[in-house]
Parts: structure tokens; C-alpha cells; sequence
């Protein structure tokens, strides 16, 4: 009787096991089925969000790009418009007059290597900027430029300046608000609140919903350099 007592033990113990075991492959194909289902979730996840971010991008580039052309395109045509002038009253008239046609441009300067030579509007271009703007100097050059935002002497917001060459001795500057990229820009969010901001060579913010960004122009790269109290890192 003992024997069977202990054969049944046994038998009792093997089937523990056998099922011990069973539930530790069943755990086992569950914690691995989890496993890599989290892995191509957030696999698949994060190709979606890099997707968006390449559609965001690109909307972005294609939305900017065709307004500085099509800014270029205007300040040329009143660059070519203003050449045809033959006196500085002629000159100032003819700008008032481009400037009610193109509602982008808020203020004209024509520059001559010596200065300023004319300028109407609000705010137009600060005459210190003669012999410190690469941008003016590219378009002495012959070139058409847009310049990264800049403060105004009044305090207001920040603007952008179109340097077209005006003949070949004199330049156009064209100012428009600083906070135009912004508003080309704001109506795209992604994932519903984030947005889509642009940044120039130097880390300034030059478009953001955020228009403070703009306005104080918040530099990333100054940012990142810099501790809590304000001291640099």
C-alpha cells in the first residue's frame, strides 16, 4: 500500500510539474507575444510620427519658400518701377504708391553706397545697417535676399528686410512684419497641438504660433548656453 501511496505521490508530483511548466510557456508566449507586439506598435508608431514630421517639413519649406519668391518677385517689379524715377520727390511718390499695392511691404529704402537716398513708410530699413548687412551687400552685389528678422528702433515687433540691387548703384530694401511666416504657418498643427516653427542659420526663431518667439526673437542655441539665472554656461 505504501508503494502505491508513493506511485501516486509521483504521479501527482509529475502532473504539478507538467502544469507548472505548461503555465510557465503560456506566461513565457504571452510576455513575448506583448513583447513584440510593443515593439512593432511603437516600431509602426514612430514611422507614423516620422512620416508627419516629413509632411510638416516639407509643407513647411514648400509654404516659405514660394512666399520669399514671390516677395523677391514684388520687390523686383518695385525696385524696376522706382529706376524709372528722375527725381527724390518722384521717387518717395512712386513708393507711397507701391506700398498701398503690395498689403506684404510695409516700409521702402533705396541705399546708395553713402546711405540713405529715400525712404517712405514704417518702420523702413535703419540706415546703420549700410556696410553691416551681408544681405545689403549681396544685393549691391546683384543678388535678391531675405534677412532674418530684425529689431526695429521703435520697439516694435521684429521685421524681415527684401534686398533687391536697384540699377546698378543703388539698392531697394523692402521691410515686411516679422510675424509673416508665422501667420503663413499657423494654421498647420501636428497631432493637434504641436506646431511648426522655422529657425535661421543662428538658432533665432523667425516663425512660430508662439509670436513671442518671434517678437523677442528666442534664440535655441543661445538658450541651450545658458543657466537658470541667466549666467552663460
Amino acid at each position: 500500500m505504501l508503494k502505491d501511496r508513493n506511485s501516486h505521490g509521483d504521479g501527482m508530483s509529475m502532473r504539478m510539474k507538467a502544469i507548472v511548466w505548461i503555465a510557465a510557456i503560456m506566461v513565457g508566449i504571452t510576455g513575448a507575444s506583448y513583447g513584440l507586439g510593443m515593439f512593432f506598435t511603437q516600431r509602426g508608431l514612430m514611422g507614423t510620427m516620422d512620416k508627419d514630421l516629413e509632411l510638416a517639413r516639407n509643407i513647411a519649406d514648400d509654404l516659405v519658400s514660394t512666399k520669399i519668391d514671390l516677395l523677391k518677385s514684388d520687390a523686383w517689379t518695385v525696385a524696376e518701377r522706382l529706376v524709372q524715377t528722375e527725381s527724390n520727390k518722384e521717387l518717395v511718390d512712386t513708393m507711397e504708391e507701391q506700398l498701398k499695392q503690395y498689403r506684404n511691404f510695409v516700409g521702402f529704402t533705396v541705399f546708395d553706397r553713402h546711405g540713405i537716398v529715400a525712404k517712405y513708410g514704417n518702420p523702413t530699413t535703419d540706415s546703420t545697417l549700410l556696410g553691416e548687412s551681408k544681405y545689403l551687400d549681396l544685393a549691391f552685389e546683384g543678388q535678391s535676399v531675405v534677412s532674418t528678422t530684425r529689431t526695429t528702433t521703435s520697439g516694435a515687433d521684429p521685421v524681415f528686410h527684401v534686398c533687391v540691387p536697384m540699377g546698378t548703384t543703388r539698392v531697394l530694401s523692402v521691410s515686411i512684419p516679422g510675424q509673416l511666416f508665422s501667420d503663413l504657418l499657423s494654421p498647420y498643427t501636428l497631432w493637434e497641438t504641436g506646431n511648426i516653427f522655422v529657425i535661421d542659420e543662428d538658432g533665432t526663431v523667425v516663425a512660430s504660433k508662439k509670436r513671442e518667439s518671434v517678437r523677442d526673437r528666442t534664440n535655441f542655441i543661445q538658450s541651450a548656453n545658458v543657466d537658470e539665472n541667466g549666467r552663460e554656461l
